[in-house]
């Protein structure tokens, strides 16, 4: 149930951080744009 629980944050961790890191891209405010 942890588990499940740890998994179902980092999910969602990782894909706001890869649609914020998608929009600094797209909107230039990162330098180093890894997709």
């Amino acid at each position: 149930m942890i588990n499940r629980l740890i998994i179902r944050f980092l999910h969602k961790w990782s894909k706001d951080t890869v649609a914020c890191s998608y929009a600094a891209c797209h909107h230039g405010f990162s330098s180093s744009c890894q997709l």
